[in-house]
C-alpha cells in the first residue's frame, strides 16, 4: 500500500528551498542513489547495502535532515504523524509503501523535477571517480597476490598510502581515514548499482560480505573483493552423469565450482607458468599475458567424490591450453611426466634429424 501525504509543495517550491539550503555531500549521494534507482524508489534493505550500513536507522536520519531542512524554509511540514506523535520527515519528500515486507520510498514527482531543473545531482563531490577508482582497482589486484578477499578496510588502508592519492586528495587532510574509506564505500555502492564507471571492474571482480570489528570493538558488516576465477571454454570438460531413471546424458561441469579459490592458490604456488612446456604468456606478450595460463586437474572428475576436497597444491597443476588439450588427447589423461616424456621425444628426433 502507497502512502502519499500531501504537503502541497510544488516543484517552483522545491526548486526555490535548494537555493537556501546547504545539503552535505552524504545528503546528496543518498537522494542521487534514490534518484538513479529504478523509478526512483528503493526499499530501506537496499539503500543499506549500497551505503555499506548495518542500520537503517542512519538513512532515515540522513533523508529527515534533508526534509527538516526543506521544511525550515518553506515553512511546510509533513502531514503525517506517527503514533508517538513525531512527524514523517520523509513524507515531504516521497511516496511510502510496503512491498512485501520491506518498506520502500519514492521520490515524489515534483521533488524530482526539482532536483533535475536545479542539478543538485550534478554537483561535484570531492573527489573524480575515473582517477580514484583505477588506484582502488590496482590496489586490490596487488593484495589479492598474497591474499585470497580484500576487505574494504584494507583497501582504505592501502589507499591513503598511495602516492598519487596522498598529492591529489589528501595533502593538508586532518580526517584522511574517513576520506580513503568514503573513496572505497563510494567505490562499492557504484558496483552495487552497476553504473556505467564500473562495468570493467563488474566483469574483473566478485565480493561477498564480511563481519569484522570496527575501531569500538562492535562487528559490522563489510565488503570484501576478490578477481574473479575466470572460467575458460577449455577448462570445460564433458562427463557423464547417471539421473535416477539410469539414463547417461552428456553435461558440462566446471572442475572447479567445488572450491572456486583452487585455481588461485595453484596459480600462486606454481606461478602461471605452464608446467610441462615452461611457457609463460606475460614473457611472450607482455601485460596482455599477465596472470593468464590454464589450471589441469590430476585427478579424473569421475572420480571425484561429491565431498572431495580439491587440494590446490596436490590436485591442480597450471599448464598452457596446447599442453592442456594434448593431456586431454587420451581419456583417462595423461600424465604431466608422460606429455613431458612425448616431447623430449619429439626435440630429440627433431635434433638427430637435424645433424644426420
Amino acid at each position: 500500500m502507497k502512502h502519499d501525504h500531501k504537503t502541497g509543495l510544488t516543484e517552483n517550491d522545491f526548486r526555490e528551498s535548494f537555493s537556501k539550503v546547504k545539503l552535505t555531500s552524504n545528503e546528496i549521494n543518498l537522494l542521487k542513489i534514490l534518484y538513479e534507482s529504478p523509478n526512483h524508489k528503493a526499499t530501506g534493505i537496499k539503500l543499506m547495502e549500497i551505503l555499506n550500513k548495518n542500520h537503517p536507522g542512519g538513512i532515515n536520519l540522513t533523508f529527515a535532515r534533508i526534509a527538516k531542512k526543506i521544511s525550515k524554509v518553506t515553512n511546510v511540514y509533513p502531514s503525517s504523524k506517527r503514533e508517538n506523535g513525531n512527524y514523517r520527515w520523509w513524507s515531504l519528500l516521497a511516496i511510502g509503501g510496503e512491498e512485501g515486507k520491506y518498506f520502500t520510498w519514492e521520490l515524489k514527482p515534483e521533488f524530482v523535477g526539482a532536483l533535475e531543473k536545479e542539478k543538485i545531482l550534478n554537483q561535484k563531490i570531492k573527489f573524480k571517480l575515473e582517477e580514484v577508482f583505477p588506484v582502488i582497482r590496482a590496489i586490490i589486484r596487488n593484495l589479492n597476490l598474497s591474499k585470497i578477499w580484500v576487505d574494504r578496510d584494507e583497501i582504505a588502508t592501502e589507499l591513503k598510502k598511495d602516492k598519487f592519492i596522498q598529492e591529489k586528495y589528501l595533502n593538508g587532510v586532518t580526517d584522511i581515514n574517513w576520506i580513503s574509506g568514503n573513496m572505497v564505500d563510494w567505490f562499492s555502492a557504484s558496483i552495487t548499482r552497476e553504473s556505467i564507471i564500473v562495468q570493467e571492474y563488474l566483469l574483473e571482480f566478485e565480493r561477498r560480505k564480511i563481519e569484522k570489528p570496527n575501531i569500538n570493538g562492535r562487528n559490522r558488516k563489510i565488503w570484501a573483493y576478490r578477481i574473479k576465477n575466470v572460467l575458460l571454454p577449455e577448462e570445460v570438460e564433458e562427463i557423464d552423469i547417471k539421473h535416477i531413471e539410469g539414463k547417461v546424458s552428456t553435461v558440462l561441469v566446471n572442475r572447479y565450482e567445488r572450491d572456486s579459490e583452487a585455481r588461485l592458490k595453484c596459480i600462486r604456488h606454481f606461478k602461471p607458468t605452464c608446467q610441462v612446456c615452461g611457457f609463460n604468456f606475460r614473457d611472450k606478450f607482455g601485460e596482455l599475458g599477465k596472470d593468464f595460463i590454464h589450471v589441469h586437474h590430476l585427478k579424473e572428475i569421475s572420480s571425484i567424490g561429491e565431498e572431495y576436497e580439491v587440494n590446490p597444491i596436490e590436485d591442480l597443476i597450471p599448464v598452457c591450453p596446447n599442453c592442456h588439450a594434448m593431456l586431454h588427447k587420451k581419456k583417462p589423461a595423461f600424465t604431466i611426466e608422460e606429455l613431458r616424456e612425448i616431447m623430449k621425444t619429439e626435440q630429440n628426433k627433431a635434433y638427430n634429424g637435424h645433424f644426420s
